[in-house]
This record gives structure tokens, sequence and C-alpha cells, in this order.
């Protein structure tokens, strides 16, 4: 089954980077908010994209990673 081209675009604009926010994925990967929300939550539905919450952030801003990539902790 061919991946759809939203799902697509924000796995692309994963790969390029550790980590991102939600907006600025979103704007990378060239979709609308729909599209963007939509799709986001059948990745981690999926398992292949995985998030958390920003720690210190206001708004609370959700970041977005590749689901086999680990986060090294920081020193």
């Amino acid at each position: 089954m061919a991946e759809d081209p939203v799902d697509k675009a924000i796995l692309a604009a994963l790969a390029e980077r550790t980590e991102l926010p939600g907006p600025v994925l979103r704007e990378r990967a060239g979709v609308s908010n729909d599209e963007f929300y939509a799709a986001i939550l059948q990745l981690e539905t999926d398992r292949k994209v995985k998030s958390r919450w920003a720690e210190g952030s206001a708004p609370r801003v959700r970041l977005y990673r590749l689901a086999d990539v680990k986060l090294v902790p920081e020193e």
C-alpha cells in the first residue's frame, strides 16, 4: 500500500532533525493544520512517530520525532 503524501512529507521533515515542535514540523512538511493533526495522530497510532511535551515552554508545545530515534539525555 502506498504511503499517504501527507505522511511522507511529515516523515521526511522529521528525518532531517532529531526532534521538532509541532508547529515547526507542520510548516516544514508544508501541510495544513487539519492535514497535520489527522496524520500525526495516525503516525503515532502506527508507532512511526513518538511525541512528548516540551519542558518549560509556555504555551505547551508537543515535540515529535521518528519512533526509532533515541534521545540522548542532556548532562
